[in-house]
């Protein structure tokens, strides 16, 4: 996947290329910085896709006014071009970016519950001056954040946020909570006291007024289907398996697969 990063209530000429630059690892496809006078967003570029070949990020969307900045691959992509309308003869050439565009204009900060797949965006609204943060359901990707007083950072990677001046300070109980369980490493806290991690499912937006943080979905919420017959569970299940794996193969590039030996189980 690829990376991306960004800042608030810092001097983006100077912060960005100090935060592309401990993240180019993440990235060998190319990377972008876009700014205004407030915020900063950037990223580096990991094809994976065959719409990724047509990705440009960050962009400013001048019809919508903001700017946006994203690691994603969408596994729902056709239902959603369905939904936009989108030609046929377009749709390879649509990068899963633009998608997020048009699903947030449509749904604003609800946007997440109609995007599966892996991914984490941010998106820049300056006549509102408001920052709008996600991260997919299952957290498959990572979104580390730092604030100090009105300064706010994202990234990937929080080896970016280190770069621009984010103290290291241990936190031990975390760190003895995570040795003892593991579903600790889910949460906001991380092995730094002054770091946070965007849980999975959760989006949050950055404003002047301060940092506002929920979680749009919970599996407990999942409906419960009830079928007549243990077979019609079966089928169900393998039609679903198999579309997932499918959604999933989308590559511009031969996929390969590993498998455990259970060695490790």
């Amino acid at each position: 996947m690829s990376g991306i990063f960004g800042c608030l209530g810092l001097d983006p000429v100077r912060h960005l290329p100090l935060m592309e630059a401990a993240m180019l690892h993440w990235g060998q496809d190319g990377g972008c910085l876009w700014h205004d006078d407030a915020c900063g967003l950037g990223q580096r570029l990991l094809f994976n896709t065959p719409e990724a070949l047509h990705e440009r990020l960050p962009r400013w969307v001048e019809d919508a006014r903001l700017a946006i900045t994203a690691e994603a691959r969408l596994d729902n992509r056709a239902e959603l071009c369905d939904l936009f309308a989108i030609p046929a003869s377009e749709r390879l050439t649509t990068p899963d970016s633009d998608l997020i565009v048009r699903a947030f204009l449509k749904w604003g900060e609800a946007c997440p519950d109609h995007l599966l797949g892996d991914w984490s965006f941010a998106i820049w609204q300056p006549d509102a001056r408001k920052l709008f943060v996600a991260r997919d359901h299952h957290g498959n990707t990572s979104l580390y954040y730092w604030q100090q007083g009105e300064r706010f950072a994202f990234a990937s990677d929080p080896a970016a946020l280190y770069a621009i001046g984010a103290p290291r300070r241990l936190d031990e109980l975390y760190l003895a909570q995570v040795l003892v369980s593991w579903s600790a490493y889910h949460g906001p806290q991380t092995i730094d006291l002054d770091i946070r991690r965007l849980p999975p499912a959760h989006a949050m937006t950055v404003t002047p007024q301060g940092i506002r943080t929920w979680q749009y979905w919970r599996l407990e919420d999942t409906p419960e289907v009830r079928l007549a017959r243990p077979e019609e569970y079966v089928a169900g299940f393998l039609e679903v398996y198999d579309r997932a794996v499918r959604d999933r193969l989308r590559s511009y590039r031969p996929v390969g697969v590993t498998l455990s030996g259970g060695l490790d189980s």
